[in-house]
């Protein structure tokens, strides 16, 4: 009995113990343990350029001139030229898979010398894989302009990490051609390293982004990596979707037009500028003007008011607008005595301006063309003194006014 109830009892204090020590292990914080594929290529923002240099050895038959920077492919599955290739640009690549494949192409340029040369690709690795190859890159020399090989790893890479590098053990050999042997392997160390830019290309244009210019625009960039400038014109009411026709940085552009510019690097990175060429001056018309009946009367003449007004809706090359962004400021001046030099009131669309005066009107665009018009508002009849001869054959009233109207009468 007393044996029973031991057993009881230490199976009770062993199934405490074990609750206890779970909820201690519970509370106590777990290292969080991540791949590092993780830290690598899962940021879909992420892309990398490819640089090379040479560790130790020369190419002793290449004369280290004729082979090109060793091009790095990265993909999705072992087709490293197929379409699973997210990004490849020149020497960029571009990357969002946890696991990939690495492609070496080993590229050859100006291949002149006699005989053959052959490249060995020994082996790849770094600190966080190794990979044996022994894959012969044949290159024969007779002539050839360009010529390049490429290996790619059968098995994905998990994790690969750039901060190391990439080594390329390779094993060069020369031939006189025929049957005649190879020579001794001659061993080449070369480091691979990339470099990581999301700066996007620097664009300038010279009439300041958004821009509108009534005279030609230059268009400057610049990027590290090797940036691409496209462009495209509108002559619509809007700008272009996409630039589609290449330029040089340096690039003068004179047509009228709604412009976009979009600058791309090696890696993708875009800039996108906005600019429009308007030539052409909008024009406005005066209101209520009672002179233009009187042929002999070049001044635009009203009575009791002036008022103008001008189209809103004609948008384009040669329009009143040259885009729905572009905007017409209207202002007029005004003066007792002579047309004003200057407008700097601003004025509404169809206001009414009953003041007597010399009238200034002007309507101006955002690229700063302009048209300029003149009115004079007189309210004020002549005074006319009779003269004393009232039966001479022929007389002439003598009218004084303030805004210089002349009135003669002759029998």
């Amino acid at each position: 009995m007393i044996m029973q109830k031991r057993k009881r009892l230490f199976f009770i204090l062993l199934f405490l113990g074990t609750l206890i020590m779970a909820g201690v292990l519970f509370l106590i914080p777990q290292e969080k343990r991540t791949a590092q594929a993780d830290t690598y290529c899962t940021d879909a923002d992420k892309h990398y350029l490819i640089s090379y240099s040479t560790v130790s050895g020369n190419f002793q038959y290449l004369n280290g001139n004729n082979l090109d920077t060793p091009f790095v492919y990265l993909s999705k599955n072992s087709s490293a030229l197929g379409s699973n290739i997210e990004k490849v640009n020149g020497d960029a690549v571009f990357l969002d898979s946890d696991s990939i494949y690495l492609t070496i192409r080993i590229s050859y340029k100006n291949m002149n010398i006699g005989g053959n040369v052959k490249l060995t690709l020994e082996r790849i690795y770094n600190d966080s894989f190794s990979k044996s190859v022994g894959a012969e890159l044949e290159v024969w020399t007779m002539g050839s302009d360009h010529f390049y090989q490429t290996y790619t790893c059968p098995d994905p890479i998990q994790g690969l990490d750039f901060g190391t590098g990439i080594y390329l053990e390779l094993s060069e050999q020369y031939s006189t051609g025929g049957n005649a042997a190879f020579s001794p392997k001659n061993k080449v160390l070369i480091r691979l390293d990339a470099h990581t830019d999301d700066g996007a290309p620097m664009v300038t244009l010279s009439c300041g982004d958004d821009g509108y210019s009534q005279t030609p625009v230059t268009v400057d960039y610049y990027d590290r990596y090797s940036p691409k400038g496209l462009f495209s014109r509108s002559t619509g009411k809007t700008f272009p979707n996409g630039g589609d026709q290449s330029f040089q940085t340096g690039a003068y552009f004179s047509e009228e037009g709604n412009y976009l510019i979009r600058v791309v690097d090696l890696y993708g990175n875009p800039t996108e500028k906005h600019f429009t060429i308007d030539q052409t001056a909008p024009t406005l018309e005066l209101n209520n003007l009672s002179g233009q009946a009187f042929p002999e009367i070049t001044d635009n003449i009203a009575q009791n008011y002036i008022s103008a007004k001008w189209d809103t809706e004609s948008f384009g090359v040669g329009k009143q607008l040259s885009n729905i962004d572009d905007e017409l400021t209207v202002k007029y001046g005004l003066s007792k005595s002579g047309y004003p030099t200057e407008s700097d009131t601003v004025y509404t669309r169809n206001k009414r301006l009953e003041e007597e005066g010399y009238y200034r009107f002007e309507i101006s665009d955002k690229a700063g063309n302009k048209s300029v018009y003149y009115a004079v508002l007189d309210k004020t009849a002549p005074a006319v003194t009779p003269p004393d001869e009232y039966m001479n054959s022929s007389f002439v009233f003598s009218p004084t006014d303030p805004f210089g109207v002349r009135i003669e009468y002759k029998k």
